[in-house]
């Protein structure tokens, strides 16, 4: 049994990283002792945090480097693993790491890889902290793109609890519960506020699809306006495109407050039609695992990790696209291409020709379950994360 020390967001916040760190540090906990350092949800004394059902552990701020090394060497950790964006250590994440090589410290970086080649933040990051990482690809996109630079990753994607997500046994309930018309079809779009997600081209393929079929609806599970250098005002574009009477959003002041948790969540995909996840890159992509544990079938562009998460869904192609601080090519989702997917899956849907008595929108429905029952958070800690840890706690 180690020691093992978990740096990431709070438990409690239903940010993607809050529910890896959830979901991951309570399997973890059965077979090794874990403490949580938190560089976001938690401020002055550490607090004991144990879900329904699962692990007592202590969660522990984080501000700087300093309270890194001390908390790890206090708790006599074996190793630590850091789960956030590596290139914004320092910048948009405390910073971490300042002191390390002076410090008895094993790190391993669970990393996202959300372009190509591997950024050179993230690659001028991993070189300075030389041997003390080992990182953890989420993809296997990743792995190849840290591989390509020389280095050893582990594999271990992002998992999810799949006895939560699930279809429900009623679409028609699962809208009436959210005041939807069950015989709309319905897009959704749950994604970060951020012009990485492809706003523009995503909603301006929706004003294209809904042009065309009246009977439409998206769904936006995000926050309504960012002000920062790459947010967008959603609420502008909606208008600018004409859709203010067809585009909903989840109730803000829970969203912003972070009251909403997983069993909204389940609700809201059982609601969908499809997912739309085009954006132009993916370090992992959870809500195209989390909707199609519902059943909703999902439509993603064709770059990154999302590949490997979507095979029965619709791949974008699209533009490469030169990002200057990272120094990597993304991928822009071709606007056109966006549409034609949504009408492909719109044609699908409303379709009735069957195939021994099941019609194809059915069979995509239960293949999409089946594919994202591997990323069950059980399979997931078994056969990645079980193996990871013993070769963290030899080195």
């Amino acid at each position: 049994m180690s020691n093992a020390y978990w740096v990431s967001i709070a438990p409690w916040l239903p940010s993607g990283y809050g529910q890896q760190t959830m979901l991951q540090t309570q399997q973890i906990a059965q077979d090794h002792n874990v403490r949580i350092g938190a560089i976001s949800g938690l401020q002055g004394s550490p607090q004991p945090w144990q879900p329904p059902g699962g692990e007592l552990i202590e969660v522990w701020q984080v501000r700087d480097s300093l309270d890194f090394i001390e908390q790890y060497v206090h708790f006599r950790a074996d190793f630590a693993i850091a789960l956030f964006d590596l290139w914004a250590e320092g910048d948009e994440a405390p910073d971490l790491f300042k002191y390390i090589n002076q410090a008895p410290v094993r790190l391993a970086c669970w990393m996202p890889v959300d372009c190509e080649p591997l950024s050179k933040p993230d690659l001028f990051k991993l070189r300075g902290l030389g041997d003390c990482v080992t990182p953890i690809a989420m993809s296997r996109h990743g792995m190849r793109m840290l591989r390509n630079e020389g280095f050893k990753p582990l594999y271990v994607p992002h998992s999810i609890d799949t006895e939560l997500f699930k279809p429900m046994d009623d679409l028609k309930e699962a809208r009436l519960k959210l005041g939807l018309d069950p015989d709309e079809f319905i897009i959704g779009i749950n994604a970060f506020n951020s012009i990485r997600k492809a706003w523009g081209e995503q909603l301006s393929a929706f004003a294209l699809f809904h042009s065309r079929h009246p009977n439409s609806r998206l769904l936006i599970h995000s926050v309504e306006q960012r002000s920062a250098d790459d947010g967008v005002n959603l609420l502008f574009l909606i208008d600018e495109l004409g859709l203010r009477d067809c585009v909903g959003f989840t109730d803000q002041f829970s969203y912003r407050q972070s009251l909403i948790g997983p069993q909204f969540l389940v609700k809201w995909y059982n609601a969908l039609s499809v997912l739309s996840l085009a954006s132009i890159g993916e370090g992992f992509g959870i809500p195209l695992i989390e909707a199609q544990a519902c059943g909703v079938p999902v439509i993603t562009t064709r770059t990154a990790a999302q590949v490997e998460l979507a095979p029965h869904g619709w791949l974008i192609d699209g533009q490469s696209y030169w990002n200057a601080y990272l120094s990597a090519w993304h991928r822009i989702p071709n606007v056109a291409r966006i549409d034609e997917a949504y009408e492909e899956a719109y044609q699908e849907w409303r379709s009735a020709e069957t195939d021994r008595g099941v019609t194809q929108w059915r069979a995509r429905q239960q293949g999409v379950r089946l594919f994202a029952q591997r990323y069950d958070i059980r399979n997931i800690y078994d056969k990645f994360w079980k193996p990871a840890l013993a070769q963290l706690g030899a080195k």
